[in-house]
């Protein structure tokens, strides 16, 4: 395509000259004898190239120069000055305006031609530099909008809100790199008795090892295949970590994701407390146990992805109240604007300074000291970390005479035991209000105040749950549960249900040959 080079001179024999030369060399010459015109012909035809005389009837060069520069539409067409003025100050002048070249009259063909050259060869290649740095652009947005998918869809792996399990509650910490990176973790129950948790870390960064902790983490949940199997009949089986471990070892070869992992394993039986774990090249769980140094969980074997099994697990039979801690090593290497890692010697002294706070706050000021150790500086790998706690159930069996002075006294007997189980105060008021309330339904309305019946309770708190069951023989609730009609506040027993459900999170009800079962269930 032939370039087109707009001539802007008040003389004809210029305007002629000029565009004989320009169309013997090949190119297409617009002409123009006023600066009006000039201006008019640039926004109508668009040319590659400007050869404008300074001195030109009406608005001279200087300004038609200005004009195009300040019109995002002309700012970078090329503009050469003819001019037959040979001042300095006049080409010190169209430079700043953004000229990028100058010819004095009166003209050389070759000159000409050898200054057209240039500047339409330095066009050409600045319009291919913008358009390679528009491609790059959308390139660099398609892959930052790419990475964000990824981190987005590794995120929403993670565990959602408080964790509670039977006997279990937990609390994690998340600090991810400003890219997509490799850390996952879970906590599943398994079966009614056992859970599992876990926490791995991909070698590198980006795309590639997201992906794969998104494959291994489909393929540690219950549906992968690898934590448990279900047999035909009977309860499933649960897999050891050495099971799992070298499971993950055959499944992801280095040689064909060009990637290993390293993984801290563990299995727990929620009732009785017993701990199994394992670690593949990962930095060792730690259990801290109330007035005692933290225990390192160190058996394992190498990283997932050599081939190189021999996994081995160890068992610990966990206290009420133990905490375990996995982490991955972008905790310990966290380093403060000096170049110090956050190290396991902090992490160890702050987990003992916080042993008797409330896990989730421990966890929540543990965050505080990684960012303040950081400066604010984003780590160079994810900070990872989730703390379990396990409780021992806490159980209490009672009963009391069908009264009101019953049911109280039976009241401060939970109460006792709630605060031995560390229930909050505002949770065990809560509770006690909750019990009263559904007690005196059974003393007025099943039992109709009949002393000689009797209202009976069990208590369970479990982790971070309370479950109070209430059992009783007389007539079945009316009013607000299962199977009976539908709670109204007119009446004195659905106010009750009302008030009941404000204060607990969930209410199962039963009716049978064996009585009537009230169970009321609260998050602590």
């Amino acid at each position: 395509m032939q370039a087109r080079i707009l001539v802007a001179d008040d003389s004809e024999m210029n305007r002629t000259l000029l565009a004989a030369i320009l169309r013997k060399a090949g190119y297409q010459p617009v002409l123009a004898v006023s600066g009006e015109e000039a201006l008019g012909l640039i926004h109508a035809a668009r040319p590659d190239l400007v050869l404008l005389d300074v001195l030109l009837p009406g608005k001279d060069g200087f300004e038609i120069m200005a004009e195009l520069r300040q019109d995002p539409a002309t700012a970078d067409i090329p503009v050469i000055f003819l001019t037959s003025i040979a001042a300095s100050v006049d080409k010190v002048r169209a430079f700043e305006l953004g000229a990028v070249d100058f010819i004095t009259k009166p003209m050389n063909v070759e000159e000409i031609l050898a200054r057209v050259r240039v500047q339409l060869r330095v066009r050409e290649l600045s319009t291919s530099l913008a358009r390679a740095n528009d491609d790059l652009r959308r390139w660099q947005k398609m892959l930052q909008d790419d990475l964000k998918a990824a981190a987005d869809i590794q995120r929403a792996l993670l565990p959602q809100g408080p964790l509670e399990l039977p006997h279990l509650s937990g609390a994690s910490l998340f600090l991810p790199t400003q890219s997509v990176g490799g850390d996952i973790f879970s906590v599943q129950q398994l079966d009614p008795q056992t859970a599992c948790a876990w926490v791995l870390d991909v070698s590198g960064h980006g795309v590639p090892s997201a992906m794969i902790t998104v494959s291994v983490a489909q393929r540690l949940s219950l549906q992968g295949g690898v934590v448990a199997s279900a047999p035909r009949s009977g309860r499933s089986r649960i897999a050891t970590p050495t099971a799992v471990l070298t499971q993950l070892d055959a499944d992801y070869p280095m040689e064909r994701f060009d990637r290993f992992f390293t993984i801290a394993y563990l299995v727990l039986d929620l009732e009785r407390g017993k701990l199994t774990a394992s670690s593949a090249g990962h930095p060792p769980p730690l259990v801290l146990r109330r007035g005692a140094q933290p225990q390192e969980l160190t058996a394992g074997g190498s990283v997932i992805g050599l081939g190189a099994g021999g996994f081995e697990q160890q068992e610990l039979m966990l206290e009420d109240g133990d905490r375990v801690i996995l982490y991955t090593d972008g905790l310990l290497d966290y380093e403060d604007l000096a170049g110090e890692p956050y190290g396991i010697a902090r992490l160890a002294a702050l987990l003992m300074r916080t042993r008797d706070v409330p896990l989730v706050s421990a966890i929540a000021q543990l965050g505080n000291d990684l960012r303040s150790h950081g400066g604010g500086v984003a780590p160079l790998d994810d900070v990872t970390l989730l703390a379990l706690e396990w409780r021992a159930a806490h159980e209490l069996f009672g009963s009391c005479e069908s009264t009101l002075e019953g049911v109280r006294g039976l009241a401060v007997r939970l109460r006792e035991h709630w605060r031995a189980g560390e229930v909050p105060d505002k949770a065990a008021q809560e509770l006690e209000l909750a019990f009263v309330e559904a007690a005196t339904n059974v003393v007025v309305h099943a039992y109709n105040n009949d002393p000689l019946q009797e209202v009976r309770v069990r208590s369970i708190v479990s982790g971070a749950v309370v479950v109070v069951e209430l059992r009783d023989h007389g007539a079945p609730a009316r009013a607000g549960f299962p199977g009976a009609a539908a709670p109204s506040l007119d009446a004195e027993s659905g106010r009750g249900v009302f008030l009941i459900r404000s204060l607990v999170d969930a209410i199962a009800y039963t009716s049978g040959p064996d009585g009537n079962v009230l169970a009321l269930r609260k998050r602590i």
